[in-house]
């Protein structure tokens, strides 16, 4: 209202000269009474431009008729007008300068006309709600509700957030997942590519090779026909076994099972101390003398007694010897005499007999067979076959192990390459002369490796590969796959030759360093490790160098390796006692193989001797 009535009071009617200087007169002589009531003047309005006063940074004067305004408003009239007081109307101009004009303060402090307007800050009054208790408490209240409507939305974005942040860390977390199953699944599908590919190329190389080594065996022995060769070739099979050959190899097994305890059992009541039963070393020779060395030999009692229909010769206990000059002699020890002779188109590397075969490997890369079921008087049939075992020309097709199966219907060799190759021996029982060698399978491991020795399980269905990294690879005929590695981590050094015990249970490998280590098939460990030369046990054997065969007696008690100038033998289950330490007669004498016979005893050939070694019972 104050305001109100002054701003009227501010705008009368335009002051004569006369009352113009009363009032310069009176500011002149009273200053104070215009700065006094200058609080009163800080809510009136610009008469130039109408803007509050009390709001605006410059300076608010009063000319001397009565006129508030901004002062540099006002200059600017006095500018454009030459001097000349614009609220004045009548005929004659009143002249205005600048210090005639009064400046207002905007504080209640005093102080002249003419103050800074730095010197205080301009009051705004209050809003009329904040001019009682009420209004005050209604406005707090308002501020409170306004400040908790704030908190519950800034309280619900903090929990949305949350939820968010959660959500999407379980997604990362998800992601992740799936990214390294994907990632296991990329690994495995480039494993089983790797497979597929070295498979293929090994198959797709395999039929055009076998079909040449079928050709080659046409010419040598012109018992086949093309379209056995065709029929060859397409049924060779990677990693797998055709049907009808996996259910003979089955069948077998079921046959074996049954008899195979009550053999051992028999075995072992016939076993005896083998300080009793190879007291007496003998030598014996059968080959030419022209060609010294034998390089294989192998015993028909090493498979037990045939259980499998139509396999003959089961109450033989022969053995068969392959020598440099390039011959096999099949020797009945009890008869002492060789009841066959056979000869090779090349040296033999290794051998087997087992029923009416015999089967060897040669340095060239070939197998033959021969059936001596109709020998008599050391006639023996002629070969049923003559070919190439490996599917490839590659220049490591060397035949490291070579194995008849029980069923007496395949036979199973290991190859230098890294293969193991399983092949049918095709029979007629209308005309024997019309039997063929027939590669069915082939397998090897995804990784490419070598094999420097194998030997079939006693069952038929497992098979033991060795390689130069001193690691043994079980290979199973059943679920066709590689069942297990053996390694112990003590060794790297390469094995030259492994055996299976009768009982199945144990394998021994036999090292390049001399040592030999004895394996549970069950356990997949390394039980003991014999021939060491840092034995300082007195139980120990004597050490022996130059170890290069081993193998069980028939009844899985003992375990026999060869070497320069005699046999150790030592007791399963109980690797530091002392079953025998056996010398021949000759100490310089490396022998290079081992076998164990019930009749025969331990039988030994060495790589430089065409006499075969016998340690046997003293006759009473």
């Amino acid at each position: 209202e104050i305001q109100k009535s002054l701003v009227q009071k501010s705008q009368p009617a335009p002051p004569t000269r006369q009352q113009h200087n009363t009032i310069q007169h009176q500011h002149n002589q009273h200053p104070y009474i215009l700065s006094s009531f200058s609080f009163h003047f800080t809510t009136m309005q610009c008469e130039i431009s109408g803007e509050l006063i009390a709001t605006s940074t410059d300076e608010a004067v009063v000319t001397p008729s009565g006129h508030v305004c901004l002062k540099h408003l006002l200059l600017t009239k006095l500018t454009e007008n030459g001097g000349v007081d614009p609220f004045v109307t009548d005929t004659s101009s009143l002249p205005l300068t600048e210090d005639q004009l009064v400046t207002l303060a905007t504080s209640g402090g005093g102080g002249g006309g003419k103050s800074s307007s730095s010197s205080s800050q301009r009051v705004v009054p209050p809003r009329p709600t904040h001019n009682s208790i009420p209004g005050l408490l209604q406005t707090f209240r308002s501020e409170y509700d306004a400040v908790a409507l704030e908190l519950f939305d800034t309280r619900q974005a903090l929990e949305e957030t949350r939820r968010e942040l959660s959500q999407a860390l379980y997604q990362n977390d998800a992601a992740l997942r799936v990214v390294a199953r994907m990632a296991l699944e990329r690994d495995q599908a480039r494993a089983q590519l790797q497979e597929w590919n070295a498979a293929n190329h090994s198959g797709g190389g395999g039929n055009s090779n076998d079909a040449a080594h079928k050709k080659r065996k046409l010419d040598d022995t012109a018992t086949a026909t093309d379209d056995k060769e065709e029929s060859s070739s397409s049924s060779l099979m990677v990693n797998d076994i055709p049907p009808a050959d996996f259910e003979s190899l089955q069948a077998a097994w079921k046959q074996l099972q049954p008899h195979r305890k009550a053999w051992q059992k028999q075995a072992q009541t016939k076993s005896t101390a083998p300080t009793t039963a190879l007291a007496k070393f003998s030598t014996q020779a059968w080959h030419a003398t022209t060609c010294k060395g034998l390089t294989a030999l192998q015993s028909q009692e090493r498979h037990g007694p045939p259980v499998v229909a139509d396999i003959s010769h089961d109450d033989k206990k022969w053995i068969v010897t392959a020598g440099k000059d390039k011959t096999l002699c099949v020797y009945d020890p009890s008869q002492q005499q060789v009841v066959a002779t056979l000869d090779t188109t090349d040296k033999v590397t290794c051998v087997d007999l087992y029923g009416s075969y015999v089967a060897a490997a040669l340095t060239n890369g070939t197998v033959q067979v021969w059936d001596i079921r109709n020998n008599n008087n050391n006639n023996a049939a002629p070969p049923l076959a003559v070919g190439t075992i490996s599917p490839d020309d590659d220049d490591n097709n060397k035949i490291v192990s070579l194995d008849l199966h029980p069923n007496g219907r395949h036979l199973v060799v290991t190859v230098a390459m890294g293969r193991v190759i399983l092949i049918r021996i095709n029979t007629n029982d209308d005309d024997s002369s019309n039997t063929s060698l027939q590669v069915v399978s082939v397998f090897q491991p995804p990784s490419t490796t070598a094999y420097t020795a194998g030997r079939l399980h006693p069952d038929g269905l497992v098979h033991v590969a060795a390689t130069p990294e001193g690691t043994l690879q079980l290979w199973d005929f059943n679920s066709k796959t590689l069942a297990a590695t053996f390694q112990d981590g003590s060794s790297t050094t390469e094995i030259v030759d492994v055996q299976v015990s009768p009982n199945g249970y144990h394998i021994a490998s036999v090292h390049a360093d001399s040592t030999v280590r004895v394996w549970d098939m069950r356990k997949q460990k390394c039980l003991a490790v014999l021939n060491q030369k840092n034995d300082n046990d007195n139980n120990q054997p004597q050490h022996l160098s130059d170890v290069t065969s081993v193998t069980f007696d028939p009844a899985g008690k003992y375990v026999a390796y060869s070497g320069l100038g005699g046999v150790n033998v030592v007791t399963v289950k109980e690797w530091n006692a002392i079953a025998a330490a056996l010398s021949s007669s000759d100490k310089k004498t490396a022998w290079s193989g081992v076998v164990w016979t019930t009749h025969n005893g331990l039988v030994l050939h060495g790589a430089k001797q065409r006499q075969v070694g016998f340690f046997q019972q003293e006759e009473s």
